[in-house]
């Protein structure tokens, strides 16, 4: 879901910010692996399994599918959003 909460915007225009001393305040780079879904997705999954001492290939293959599937989730958690906001704007709509 960092594609969608803008948070790792805020830390790149921070991180610009201070490199430059406030000259080129930019979010046009990246911040490879925590700025991708996918790579947090994956690198965060293989982490915890490793520090719980869970790894298999059973679920090396698991955290891959959930990595690969993060485009799919967002774009459910956005038309969620927008029929939710459709939802409401025709409530509002029969009060009115």
């Amino acid at each position: 879901m960092i594609d969608i909460s803008g948070f790792i915007d805020s830390i790149k225009y921070g991180i610009s910010k201070f490199l430059t001393k406030g000259k080129i305040p930019t979010t046009d780079y990246r911040l490879k692996p925590i700025d991708c879904s996918l790579c947090m997705t994956f690198w965060t999954g293989l982490a915890y399994t490793l520090i719980i001492g869970k790894f298999s290939i059973p679920i090396m293959a698991f955290i891959l599918f959930l990595a690969v599937m993060t485009p799919v989730a967002k774009d459910i958690i956005v038309l969620i959003k927008d029929i939710c906001i459709r939802l409401i704007n025709k409530i509002y709509d029969l009060i009115e």
